[in-house]
Parts: structure tokens; sequence; C-alpha cells
């Protein structure tokens, strides 16, 4: 075990014997890993800020009372990939879900982002799990969080919430999920580029209701592991730096893990999912003095104990078809899994 797997996990350890908040990361394309720490008590000029899917609960922050970084390469390990088992026990409830979803869809709204919860008994070392995440997700957000109030959550993000520096924000629009050949482009169908077209058009809704200036950026296929999405970028101005990291708060939850109208999904996701999504589809914030970073929790777990939840979901629209959406969500889980398995 290396000098900064050491500190890693020693700093881990700590935060969870002494209920102390925690985060350790990775930026996407990043060489660097942060760690942070904090007593909850202190007030730092940087923090960390935590909402959940449910933005209408206020979101958590805490103020940084330590910051180390430390070299990327350090930890990357090698991974034997084992395909994981199939894992279709709650297919009967997704299935019920669905249904459900596609008479909200046929009342006249769009879109609506439905998930699943998939608890594995299984012990994780999670100091080799974050290694594992970082040595095959260079592209994602990879990150371990402690945090008295949520627990134990890791995971590998693709998606950003919005990048400030300064006082321009920038935020992204992602969704659509297919698989390509290695050295093949995907190939895109009427659904997925629909799933982004409503994204981006909500977007674009936000920005103009309240008087923001933004440009558009050209989509882009975005690789995520063995996955490819749509990816479109904006960038938006404001008066001041505050202002720009005020502005998140308009932009969550977006249509890529919610639906649209955005009020009506949320409505319907709240009341029909039978898991509370907790941190996940909310986001993780990293707030400093003139830069902040807000990444959307997807592909993550949250740990406790020897159990495992496994959090995946995908969109729907009128043209949904279930078996297809489902397996969607078997191959954002398997993304993971086979992390989990490999050794």
């Amino acid at each position: 075990m290396n000098y900064s797997t050491q500190v890693l996990r020693k700093c881990f350890e700590k935060a969870i014997e002494d209920k102390q908040a925690f985060l350790a990361c990775k930026h996407p394309k990043s060489r660097t890993v942060h760690l942070y720490q904090s007593d909850l008590a202190q007030e730092g000029k940087s923090k960390i800020r935590l909402q959940t899917f449910n933005a209408e609960k206020p979101f958590v922050e805490f103020g940084i009372s330590n910051h180390i970084i430390l070299a990327a390469e350090q930890f990357t390990t090698r991974t034997n990939f084992k395909s994981s088992n199939r894992f279709e026990d709650d297919f009967p409830q997704y299935r019920e879900l669905f249904d459900k979803a596609q008479k909200f869809l046929n009342e006249g709204n769009s879109k609506v982002v439905i998930s699943r919860k998939i608890d594995k008994q299984i012990a994780v070392d999670v100091g080799e799990v974050f290694e594992r995440l970082i040595s095959t997700f260079d592209n994602a957000f990879v990150y371990v969080l402690y945090h008295p109030l949520f627990e134990l959550w890791i995971g590998a993000t693709p998606e950003s919430l919005a990048e400030v520096q300064g006082s321009k924000l920038k935020t992204t629009a992602l969704a659509g999920t297919t698989t390509a050949i290695e050295g093949d482009a995907p190939k895109w169908r009427a659904k997925e580029l629909l799933e982004q077209e409503i994204v981006q058009t909500e977007l674009i809704e936000r920005f103009k209701e309240n008087e923001i200036y933004y440009q558009k950026e050209q989509t882009t296929n975005f690789k995520y592991g063995h996955l490819y999405h749509l990816k479109t970028d904006f960038t938006a101005l404001f008066d001041s730096h505050q202002k720009a990291v005020e502005a998140v708060s308009i932009l969550h939850p977006t249509s890529a893990v919610c639906g649209f109208p955005r009020e009506e999904a949320k409505a319907f996701i709240l009341e029909h999912e039978k898991h509370a999504r907790e941190l996940y589809t909310g986001y993780i914030g990293i707030v400093h003095e003139e830069s902040a970073f807000f990444y959307v929790n997807l592909r993550c777990m949250k740990i406790s104990e020897a159990q495992l939840s496994l959090y995946v979901g995908g969109g729907l629209n009128k043209s949904s078809i279930l078996e297809e959406e489902f397996e969607e969500t078997n191959q954002k889980a398997k993304a993971l899994l086979d992390i989990l398995n490999g050794g």
C-alpha cells in the first residue's frame, strides 16, 4: 500500500469513527485527488454542498477544515473485470412503475425519469473500490463521501450540473444512452435524440425565464465506460460569482434526472417510486471563493455495513419500450457492479 492510499484510508477511517464529514474526489480528466475534511463546526472559505433529489428540502453544507491534494496515479490499480450476474429480481416492480409512467406520459407530459434501487448483501472495501473507479472512469467525477446525515456514498458520475469560474457558469445537457462496438461511432435513434432535445429545451427555458444570457455549444458524443451519451454544453454570464453559484438552484433538478414538465415529473417520482432517492440524482458541490463545481450524483452506491444499495435510472417518453428501458438500467448498473466484482 503506497503513501497516498495510506493517507486516504487513514482520513476516511477517522471520519467514520468521529462522525465527521469527509469527501475524497477526482475531477474528470484530472491528475489529482482532493481530500476534504471537516468537523462540521468550522466556517472555512471553501464549502462542500450536498443536495438531495428533492430540491424543496434545503441543501446541507459544511466548511472545509483540512484540504489534502494527492497524485491520482498513486491510486491506479489493475482490475480484472468479472461480468456481473443478472440482477432482475425487481423487474415486476419496475414494470409496475413503467406502466404508471406511460399513463403519466399519455396525459400530455413529455418525459419522466424513473429509477431502480438494487440492494446487494456484500462487504465493500471502499478504498479499493475508489481506486478501481479512478482507474476505470477518467472521464467522470469519482468520489467517496461520508456525512452523518447521509452516511457513506461512492460513485463515478458522468454528469456535471454546473462549473462556475468567476461570474461565468457552464452547464451541460446530458441525455440519451446507447452502446457501440469499440472504434465505431454510436448510432442514435429518434428516442434518444428526443431525450436530448427535451433537456436542452428545458435549460433554455430556465435561462429565458430568469433573464440569463447564455451561449450553446454543438452536441457531441460522451463516452462513459462502455456507454455513450449525448452532451451539449451551455455557458451563462452573471454579475458576480455569488449570483452564478446561486443560479445552480434554478437548474436542479434538470429534466435529465427528473422529466418535463419538471414540477409534474417530480411530483410523479415522489409519489410513485417506492424507494427514496436520497442523494441519488441530487448533487455534490465544491464551492470556493472564485470557483465552484457541482456534479449530479449518478452511477452511485450507498454503503452500510454489509449492504450496498446501487441506484440507476433512465428517461421515458411515449415511445419507450419496457424491456429496452430495463436493460438500459442493467447496463448502467453493470458499469459499477463489474468494478465491485473485479480483483
